[in-house]
């Protein structure tokens, strides 16, 4: 079953059409760039003002609901909250996407060549590598987007404890600037609760905030007795049938 499989998805008939393959491969290498003429074209300033306002609404829901987690002592409760109150929220795009200057410093290094495909990519891997090798020893930069504004995704970091929402995803069917807030809610309100929620998850659950600037890996939230008794609530309220 499993080698049937990568046949049909490795195989040459799985292939990309052509027009997808470049636009992916151009998002890929050059997406701020690319994510600057996508952003003045499809992502009106007041939907990153609107976004902005339905993550801190999420968020107060959030920690209202912490409240009522009767599994939780007070003390991780307390914890949790001040990890939610802290989470960074990046919308739409960077902003030195739209100065042209600012982008021009970005991709200063690297030159394209028209109709040289082979020698664009490899010039793009030399650039790369240059641009990681001389973040090296530098302290993080809290507000560099490790997605494109096209993308059509959205993602948490747990290092960073930030929550990033690209304009590609902030486009109908998950958001119009015309729909009831209602409606915006059940789209991308449902994206950005469910990349809340991994700041507690198995991975981001590990990185418990000592201050706004500082994270420190401790033990789960839900560990000991308070582990316990999740499972237990957990029990009561799933069951799983085997068998006829």
């Amino acid at each position: 079953m499993v080698g049937a499989y990568g046949e049909v998805v490795l195989s040459p008939q799985a292939c990309l059409p052509r027009w997808k393959f470049c636009i992916s491969d151009t998002d890929n290498n050059l997406g701020f760039a690319l994510g600057s003429l996508f952003v003045k074209a499809t992502f009106a300033e007041d939907s990153k003002v609107v976004a902005e306002e339905m993550v801190a609404e999420i968020k107060t829901a959030f920690e209202e609901s912490l409240l009522n987690v009767q599994w939780m002592d007070e003390e991780t409760r307390r914890a949790a909250k001040e990890k939610a109150d802290a989470i960074y929220d990046m919308i739409g795009y960077p902003n030195f996407i739209l100065d042209p200057k600012e982008l021009d410093k970005v991709f200063a290094d690297y030159n394209a060549v028209p109709d040289l495909y082979f020698e664009n990519v490899m010039q793009f891997f030399n650039f790369s590598a240059r641009v990681t090798a001389d973040q090296l020893r530098k302290p993080s930069n809290r507000d560099q987007w490790s997605m494109t504004p096209p993308t059509v995704n959205a993602y948490y970091s747990p290092t960073k404890n930030e929550i990033v929402f690209p304009a590609g995803i902030l486009q109908a069917p998950f958001y119009t600037r015309s729909s009831p807030k209602a409606l915006n809610f059940g789209g991308i309100g449902v994206v950005v609760g469910h990349e809340l929620t991994h700041a507690f998850d198995d991975q981001g659950e590990c990185c418990l905030l000592l201050s706004v600037c500082h994270l420190a890996f401790l033990h789960p939230l839900a560990s000991g007795a308070q582990g316990l008794s999740f499972c237990e609530r957990t029990l009561q309220k799933c069951s799983v049938v085997l068998g006829p």
